[in-house]
């Protein structure tokens, strides 16, 4: 079995059947314990959480897990849904100052950043760093959630054109 190796995000959104694909389906098994044997006959770990899900996503031919991405395989392809996070080579400011492995510790100040993200999850909030920042985007997402639910469509902040040009919707399996 030949397939071409990629290295992602740790943090993915899959679809069930994605899920059951990787944990039942015979390929998707072994390529876990390839890449397990391989760690082990390294003697270091080689961050397998960040290359399983991108090699089983980005080779449909060889692995055809449900939501499989056909499109062109290029570093900046798309911006990843999973999570909105600042890298601190993004040249973005990061609100509350705090920096943790690279990554901006968001803050109070962050949030009307976040509000107009398209991702599904934030990334990253400490409890010893304005910890309102993380209950008040609760509060933000709960009361959107609610509105939607009551007046029956979605917020007029929810902008869907990110989602219907993005490659990870349009070109999958």
């Amino acid at each position: 079995m030949f397939f071409t190796c990629y290295k992602g995000s740790a943090h993915v959104a899959l679809r069930w059947e994605s899920i059951d694909y990787a944990l039942n389906n015979p390929r998707g098994k072994m390529l876990y314990q390839a890449l397990v044997k391989h760690e082990r006959e390294l003697g270091r770990s080689t961050i397998p959480d960040e290359t399983f899900f991108s090699i089983l996503n980005h080779n449909p031919d060889v692995f055809p897990i449900p939501g499989a991405f056909t499109g062109v395989h290029e570093e900046h392809t798309a911006i990843p849904l999973a999570r909105a996070k600042i890298w601190s080579d993004f040249n973005l400011p990061c609100g509350s100052g705090h920096w943790q492995r690279s990554i901006c510790i968001f803050g109070l100040a962050d949030l009307p950043y976040l509000f107009k993200q398209p991702h599904f999850f934030a990334n990253k909030f400490l409890p010893n760093v304005e910890p309102w920042a993380y209950d008040l985007l609760e509060l933000w997402y709960a009361t959107k959630v609610h509105n939607e639910t009551i007046y029956g469509h979605l917020s007029d902040s929810f902008n869907s054109s990110y989602y219907h040009a993005s490659p990870y919707a349009t070109a999958h399996l």
